[in-house]
């Protein structure tokens, strides 16, 4: 197959995702995904008005749109690359191309990176000027390239002390020499990446063969010897982080989209797949990415839809039965992020979905239970009005918050967060917890 990307959420406590490793901006209707051309089912065209947009576990899933908004718009808002999301515990931080690196939220551990000893920001603070080309959050501390901050108590931050840091300490010169070495320039994502956990970091990044690592804190071994530099034929697809659990999707000789998870056996226990140690064989080469919530692991497959396996009492908001698996309908995702017991994906028209169960969303088994659809995330505009997010380019997952960059008008874009907000991590200068999409305090104006 020609699919190959390098994928994660940056959440790790989360996540994700990340990731998401780069997080990626929707791909429209393309049928590439981050600049790597997948094999595969076609991403689907975009829906029409009063649309049929897919299949909830019980039926057909009807979207009802505001005639007024689809007015203002004929086509797919190009994308513009370069924002990356990164969302922790209770913080989150985000770079844009043209103003550098912001965070906002818990700041206890000096994970927000600001000096101020505020514990809670609840606005955006510039942490450098520069943006990031590889940006990711764990449950109290970020790393952005070879820079790292907040909680460094198993040695996470890469700077051979266990102190916290509160500014954005660069890793050891041992592992920024290799940061900075040239990326391979034979094959495509060449750059590090991150891949963060509540208790460690991992970057890696492809080489000339397989793929090569390091690691910063207490970082588990997934089991597979091409994730620790040892050349395997192609290695490794996508990898995802959750508190201390780390899970990898990865070719591997004959096994095509073997996944290995450091813990938790039911997050390899899908169907009548896996031996208790691994979930492997070609059955699942038809998955993009995976990205690890609480006990649970989903997967966005390449015919657009979202899968998920392993204890999904969480996502259901139930206490039925922990280890199940569970396929969604027909939802045309192109972007998928988890959090604690919820899931959110950009759809190919460009707009965000969130499913699960999150209180603080206003979520309770959404889109899990039969004829229960997905919830689209809305934001109230200037007049009162409940619009849709639309026009998405990038989305991120933190414990119970989540956060995307989109627009409603279309001539400009904004930072909207949603969720949990009692640090402060949705940005608006608040603490409330919000169901709806508020704009965060850093409007990206001129943008895309």
């Amino acid at each position: 197959m020609t699919r190959r990307i390098l994928s994660a959420r940056s959440f790790s406590t989360h996540a994700h995702a990340a990731a998401s490793f780069a997080l990626c901006a929707a791909a429209g209707c393309s049928a590439t995904v981050c600049g790597t051309t997948r094999s595969g089912p076609a991403a689907a065209p975009r829906c029409s008005q009063s649309s049929t947009i897919g299949a909830s576990a019980g039926g057909t899933l009807t979207e009802n749109r505001n005639p007024a908004e689809d007015n203002a718009e004929n086509s797919l808002v190009p994308t513009r690359r370069g924002y990356l999301l990164a969302l922790g515990e209770g913080h989150t931080c985000l770079s844009s191309p043209d103003y550098g690196v912001f965070c906002w939220g818990d700041n206890r551990r000096g994970q927000v990176g600001t000096a101020t000893g505020e514990p809670h920001i609840t606005s955006p603070v510039q942490v450098r000027a520069q943006p990031a080309s590889a940006l990711a959050a764990g449950s109290e501390h970020t790393c952005a390239d070879e820079y790292c901050w907040g909680r460094n108590s198993e040695g996470q931050l890469g700077d051979e002390t266990q102190l916290d840091r509160a500014l954005p300490t660069r890793i050891s010169d041992a592992l920024a020499t290799r940061w900075s070495e040239a990326p391979n320039i034979q094959r495509p994502l060449g750059s590090w990446q991150w891949v963060l956990m509540s208790t460690g970091s991992w970057a890696v990044r492809r080489a000339e063969l397989g793929y090569e690592s390091f690691a910063a804190g207490s970082v588990p071994h997934v089991g597979m010897d091409c994730i620790e530099g040892t050349p395997c034929e192609e290695g490794l697809i996508s990898a995802s982080g959750f508190d201390s659990t780390l899970c990898a999707q990865l070719s591997f000789g004959a096994y095509e989209g073997y996944i290995s998870c450091t813990q938790h056996k039911e997050l390899l226990e899908r169907r009548a797949y896996g031996d208790n140690e691994s979930v492997r064989g070609p059955t699942l080469d038809y998955i993009e990415e995976i990205a690890l919530g609480e006990r649970f692991l989903c997967a966005l497959r390449l015919d657009r839809r979202v899968e998920c396996w392993g204890d999904l009492s969480g996502l259901r908001g139930d206490h039925g039965s922990a280890r199940s698996t569970w396929i969604s309908g027909n939802w045309n995702a192109t972007k998928l992020v988890v959090g604690r017991s919820f899931g959110c994906f950009i759809r190919v028209d460009q707009r965000v979905f969130c499913f699960g169960s999150e209180p603080a969303m206003g979520l309770r088994g959404a889109g899990m239970q039969a004829g229960a659809a997905p919830a689209s995330v809305a934001t109230i505009d200037s007049g009162g009005e409940r619009r849709s997010l639309r026009a998405v380019q990038t989305i991120g997952a933190g414990a119970r918050h989540a956060c995307a960059v989109g627009s409603l008008s279309f001539s400009s874009s904004s930072v909207f967060c949603w969720g949990k907000n009692d640090r402060g991590q949705l940005g608006n200068k608040s603490s409330r917890d919000s169901v709806t999409a508020v704009v965060t305090a850093f409007p990206l104006d001129g943008a895309p």
